[in-house]
C-alpha cells in the first residue's frame, strides 16, 4: 500500500511539472459555404420582389433570407447585387364536401346484444351497424410561383416552386360544420411554404449554408503556461496566438476575404514552426513535451482552415490525433476538411471554366 501510495504521488509530482496548454477563445465561426454560381469576394447585398414590386409589409416573403453576413437586405431591387423574384403566385383551394355513412364493426357478447331494439346475437359474430350519417370537407390545396435568382444583372437560375397538401376537416353530422372546420385549417398551408425551398435553392446556388457542422460554432485556440517548478519562456508562443486572436475579427466579418487574416497574422506559423523542432514527446518536463506539441500544431491547422487551404489543415489536425485523440476538437474538424477541400475543388473548377 505504501509502495503505491509513494508511485502515485510520483506521478502527480511529475504532472504538476508538466507544461499545459491554457484554451482561449478566439470567437464564432461561421464558415459558409462554396457556392455553385461564382459570387466575388466580398458583402453582397440582395432584394425581393414580388411581380415586380417589392413585398407589402407583412408578407411571407420576406422571410426568404441569406443568412450570413456575406449577404445584406435592401428594399431596393434595383441597386441590389442580387435578386431574389417571386411571380405567378397562385393559390389553388378547391374544396370538396364528401357524405358518408359512418359505421362500427361491433362484436357481440355470447347470448347477443340490442342496440336500439334490435337482437345483434350469436357467440363471436361481428355486425355492421348504421350509426349515422356523417359529412366531411377536404381540400386539396396547392400554392405555386416561379422563382427566379438574378445576379449582377443576369438570371442565373428559373425553377417552379410549389407545395401541395391534402387537407381534411375532419366527420361532423352537418355538412356546414365540416366545412367550417375545413376552413379553419386552411390556413394550415400558405404562400410562406414557398420561401424554405427559395431559401434551399439559394443556399445551394450562392454558398448560403455551412461546411462545418452545419452551423455557426465558437473556436478556441491555445497559449502555452508553466508550472512554478519549470518556469520556461512562452512569451514568442504566446504572442503569436494573441497576435491570430487579433487576427480573427477579419473572419468573423467576411470569411470569403481571408487576405486581411493572413497579413494579420504574418510570421505566426513561422513561430510555431520554429518551436515545434524542439517537440519532445517522451519528457513531460521538456520545454515543448507533448502537450505543448498538440497545442502547435492545432493553432497552425486553425490558421490554415481559416484561410480555407483544409489540405493543409488536415494535416496538422491528424498531427495533434496522433498524439492525443482527444485534443480539443481536432478529430471532428479533421473529419469536417475533405468535404471543405471537396466543395472548394468543386468551386475552383467553376470559376476556371
Amino acid at each position: 500500500m505504501r509502495i503505491f501510495q509513494t508511485l502515485v504521488l510520483l506521478f502527480i509530482s511529475a504532472a504538476s511539472f508538466a507544461q499545459y496548454s491554457d484554451r482561449e477563445s478566439l470567437g464564432w465561426y461561421t464558415a459558409t459555404a462554396y457556392p455553385e454560381i461564382p459570387v466575388e469576394i466580398g458583402v453582397k447585398t440582395y432584394a425581393i420582389t414580388v411581380d415586380g414590386q417589392k413585398p407589402r409589409q407583412g408578407s411571407p416573403f420576406y422571410k426568404f433570407d441569406l443568412k450570413t453576413k456575406k449577404f445584406k437586405y435592401v428594399n431596393d431591387a434595383a441597386n441590389a447585387d442580387i435578386v431574389a423574384s417571386f411571380s405567378n403566385v397562385k393559390v389553388d383551394e378547391p374544396i370538396e364536401l364528401l357524405s358518408n355513412i359512418d359505421t362500427k364493426v361491433i362484436k357481440t357478447h355470447e347470448n347477443g346484444i340490442k342496440i336500439k331494439g334490435v337482437e345483434i346475437g350469436g357467440k363471436d359474430k361481428k355486425t355492421v351497424v348504421k350509426v349515422g350519417e356523417n359529412y366531411k370537407a377536404v381540400c386539396n390545396k396547392t400554392v405555386s410561383c416561379d422563382f427566379i435568382l438574378t445576379v449582377d444583372g443576369k438570371v442565373v437560375h428559373e425553377v417552379s416552386l410549389s407545395k401541395k397538401a391534402k387537407i381534411d376537416g375532419g366527420w361532423y353530422p352537418n355538412p356546414n360544420q365540416a366545412e367550417d372546420s375545413l376552413k379553419v385549417k386552411l390556413n394550415s398551408i400558405n404562400l410562406s411554404h414557398l420561401v424554405p425551398p427559395a431559401n434551399s435553392v439559394s443556399a445551394e446556388l450562392l454558398g448560403d449554408g455551412y461546411l462545418i457542422f452545419g452551423g455557426v460554432s465558437k473556436y478556441h485556440c491555445y497559449k502555452i503556461k508553466s508550472t512554478k517548478k519549470n518556469k520556461y519562456d512562452y512569451t514568442e508562443i504566446n504572442a503569436a496566438v494573441d497576435k491570430m486572436m487579433n487576427a480573427f475579427a477579419h473572419v468573423e466579418n467576411s470569411d470569403w476575404n481571408t487576405q486581411p487574416f493572413v497579413d494579420a497574422c504574418a510570421g505566426i506559423v513561422d513561430v510555431f514552426e520554429n518551436e515545434l523542432k524542439n517537440s519532445n514527446l517522451t519528457d513531460k518536463k521538456a520545454r515543448v513535451n507533448d502537450e505543448v506539441t498538440c497545442a502547435l500544431n492545432y493553432d497552425i491547422a486553425l490558421y490554415y482552415l481559416f484561410i480555407k487551404d483544409y489540405d493543409t489543415a488536415k494535416l496538422y489536425f491528424k498531427k495533434v490525433i496522433d498524439i492525443n485523440p482527444k485534443f480539443g476538437r481536432a478529430k471532428v474538424l479533421l473529419n469536417e476538411m475533405p468535404k471543405c477541400q471537396k466543395a472548394k475543388d468543386k468551386y475552383q473548377l467553376i470559376i476556371n471554366n
